[in-house]
């Protein structure tokens, strides 16, 4: 990685990741680059800028993956046409796609790490992190199993509870993930427990 501006990206990321968004300065990313800050500042003006292109860059990530497995972006609304060609199939390849990303994808597994830390100390931080591994998730689930079910495809039900009985384990997976030596071991029960989950709702 030659270029200064991705290096300055790639080590504050680590920085937020490991320490925590407040508690990394401008003077911290600079020093473990060795550059001064003056030199920092030329290509991003504050720490904020610097947060804010990695936000963008999650942003991005997320619609275009949701695009390349043909499913909805986690922001679109429920009435969109990317709802309306949904499967039980692309649902049960994307919840593996998406925990594989959040676990095992350098960027995704330290932009986690790093709102985890933060969501108690920065409101835009904790509202990420909600959005996009929490309550927004939950929604999110909710809003494509009341599309399945108004397609025919998942038996009649309350959309929300079975959300929660979908997403909430796999929630759980990616902490263990995290915590546990035996990775293949946490993948084989995130697809036993989409596998069982789907069969016992799928029509």
């Amino acid at each position: 990685m030659n270029n200064t501006k991705d290096r300055i990206f790639e080590e504050a990321l680590t920085l937020f990741s490991q320490n925590g968004y407040e508690a990394s300065s401008v003077r911290d990313i600079a020093g473990k680059l060795g550059m001064t800050q003056a030199a920092l500042y030329k290509h991003y003006k504050n720490k904020q800028a610097i947060f804010d292109s990695i936000v963008e860059r999650m942003k991005t990530n997320e619609r275009s993956r949701a695009g390349e497995y043909n499913m909805p972006a986690i922001t679109d609304e429920p009435e969109s046409d990317s709802y309306k060609s949904l499967s039980v199939s692309q649902l049960k390849l994307y919840s593996l796609i998406q925990f594989l990303y959040w676990t095992e994808d350098s960027f995704a597994s330290r932009c986690r790490r790093m709102l985890c830390l933060e969501q108690y100390h920065n409101y835009q931080a904790g509202f990420l992190y909600q959005q996009y591994l929490i309550n927004g998730q939950f929604v999110y689930m909710e809003k494509i199993i009341s599309e399945l079910i108004r397609q025919g495809q998942w038996v009649e039900g309350n959309a929300w509870d079975m959300a929660v009985e979908y997403y909430g384990p796999i929630l759980a997976m990616i902490f263990i993930y995290d915590g546990t030596e035996d990775k293949e071991a946490v993948k084989i029960k995130l697809k036993a427990h989409i596998a069982n989950i789907t069969k016992k709702y799928k029509k």
